[in-house]
């Protein structure tokens, strides 16, 4: 992976820290990092390579991104993800904490309920 494609990747889960209003704590979880780890990722100091786990669950953030954007067209996607959610996929959890709690596999669960939603 090129240095571009790392700072793009970046970029896009800076982007998401903020307005998803995630904490550092949150975001180093959801990639499966330490906080320090996340530290140095934002600062474009990256481990070297990234693992595969920490690409993919960028690369499902990146996805949840853009179909949030499609369902709400504006910014409510930060709202929607920090908000208790009564589907019963979430079991009345937030996503952001469906996600943290179920790891990998709650993530794409988060992922593909959005591309369901998206469809139907």
């Amino acid at each position: 992976m090129t240095d571009s494609n790392k700072k793009a990747i970046v970029t896009d889960l800076k982007h998401f820290v903020d307005q998803w209003c995630l904490q550092d704590i949150e975001i180093a979880v959801l990639l499966g990092v330490t906080d320090e780890i996340w530290a140095r990722i934002k600062t474009n100091d990256f481990p070297d390579p990234l693992s595969s786990d920490v690409l993919t669950r960028a690369g499902i953030l990146i996805r949840i991104k853009g179909n949030l954007e499609v369902i709400f067209a504006g910014n409510a996607e930060g709202r929607w993800l920090k908000s208790a959610n009564s589907t019963p996929l979430f079991k009345g959890e937030t996503p952001v904490a469906h996600m943290i709690k179920g790891g990998l596999p709650a993530m794409a669960a988060v992922q593909n309920y959005l591309e369901a939603v998206m469809y139907s």
